[in-house]
């Protein structure tokens, strides 16, 4: 009977140890372990307006794209975003809007410098010179990769900077008029935007 009793203390107390040290490195390994769902989510988002001008003629342009994301780890997040984007000209008798959403993935290699992977979808319009239904809206997909800085501007916000290369490159890509090397160039853009509790 004694070492009956003796063989459940051991075993108890070995139990008792193993769940200590297994949540204790739970939480070195992430230390995020033990916050809530929403603790660990961040937000931001980037808002754009530029007037153009095309041979005189003022081109009003405006973007919103949101975004939350999830704190997978300290590193790494995943989340999802939407975008809306509206290009239109009064004087030139135009107007139309680009939406869709995008969901994106993002690592962190310091506190500064990050990688991020994106997937996005926009309703955006038929461009391509060679097809019969050229300007009625079609589906787009792209495939950005690219890095980030992250700059702290106070607090929990922050200014983040991007360079991302499409590697999708549709000819329907609403971007090709923003690639940084115009659009007969290699499929780069850059974002500028906010975000907070990254």
């Amino acid at each position: 009977m004694r070492k009956l009793i003796l063989l459940v203390l051991i075993l108890s107390v070995q139990f008792s140890f193993g769940q200590y040290t297994s949540e204790e490195s739970d939480e070195r390994i992430n230390p995020l372990s033990k916050l809530s769902f929403k603790d660990r989510l961040y937000t931001g988002g980037n808002v754009a307006f530029n007037i153009a001008s095309d041979r005189g003629i003022p081109i009003y342009f405006f973007e919103t794209s949101p975004f939350v994301g999830y704190k997978v780890d300290q590193k790494f997040s995943v989340g999802l975003g939407a975008k809306y984007i509206y290009i239109g000209s009064k004087q030139a008798n135009f107007k139309y809007s680009v939406y869709g959403g995008n969901i994106f993935s993002r690592y962190k290699f310091t506190e500064n410098l990050f990688a991020h992977a994106e997937f996005e979808v926009l309703r955006a319009y038929n461009l391509d010179p060679n097809s019969t239904s050229q300007n009625v809206r079609a589906t787009v997909p792209m495939l950005f990769a690219g890095a980030g800085y992250n700059y702290s501007i106070g607090g929990a916000v922050n200014l983040q900077i991007m360079l991302l290369y499409d590697f999708i490159d549709n000819i329907n890509s609403p971007y090709q008029g923003s690639y940084m090397f115009t659009a007969l160039g290699p499929p780069i853009i850059y974002r500028v935007g906010i975000s907070i509790g990254m």
